[in-house]
């Protein structure tokens, strides 16, 4: 269910577990978002993919690469402090900590990557399943995302039936609209793998005003630029 917030509540995590002590998580408002400067951390040219790249301090300071996900590995990590910035506006913001490995990573899975599975492959470049933890940030849901055949049928015919809901009323079945589950979805592939911990703040960006939504911006019409969420992983 989503999480309706009347006031602004800070969505900020502290894992405190091992190699994890001092690690946090904070998924940021669309004002928020608008007064960080970066210069604490590092991003990516996100280009709705599954391509995942590894940190190093080589990538300080760069916006260039163009990638949808960071994985961090060790005290090399651990000891630069950087944040690992994700931007989204509706896409899921995912962040993984291997509290055994020492590894975390921070992605950006929109639609397209969820297809691919790009949120599977930290499991895939060393992440194992039964010692980590993921969160999901504030993204679309249910009947906030809308979609139609081209694309609801990138997925498998399992998934279409479990995780996509058909509108009622509909007449023509090559122009039918669904409804997705993105939160079920991305859960219960985790779930799946026997992940340790899922936690999902269920905050749905399109119904929640504190929050960009390029599909609420998109409809409404509005005058100016989209605006984004930035969300972080960083040791403090």
């Amino acid at each position: 269910m989503d999480r309706h917030l009347d006031t602004l509540e800070t969505l900020e995590f502290d894992l405190g577990q091992k190699w994890a002590k001092g690690l946090r998580i904070r998924f940021h408002t669309q004002e928020e978002s608008s007064q960080l400067d970066f210069s604490d951390g590092d991003r990516l040219k996100q280009i709705h993919s599954k391509k995942i790249v590894d940190w190093s301090h080589s990538l300080a300071g760069s916006e260039m690469l163009e990638a949808d996900g960071f994985i961090a590995k060790g005290d090399s990590y651990k000891k630069s402090k950087r944040k690992l910035y994700i931007k989204t506006a509706d896409c899921a913001p995912l962040f993984y900590i291997d509290r055994e490995s020492e590894c975390v990573a921070a992605l950006h899975a929109g639609w397209r990557g969820l297809a691919q599975g790009i949120h599977l492959l930290p499991f895939q470049r060393g992440f194992n399943p039964q010692t980590t933890w993921v969160w999901c940030g504030p993204c679309l849901n249910g009947t906030s995302f809308e979609v139609g055949s081209d694309m609801w049928s990138q997925f498998s015919s399992k998934d279409q039936n479990e995780f996509f809901v058909s509108k009622i009323g509909q007449q023509t079945a090559g122009d039918e609209k669904k409804f997705f589950n993105s939160w079920n979805f991305i859960e219960k592939s985790l779930k799946n793998l026997n992940i340790e911990l899922f936690y999902n703040v269920e905050v749905d960006t399109f119904s929640h005003p504190l929050y960009a939504s390029y599909r609420r911006w998109k409809r409404s019409g509005s005058p100016g630029s989209l605006q984004h969420n930035y969300s972080w992983i960083s040791f403090i």
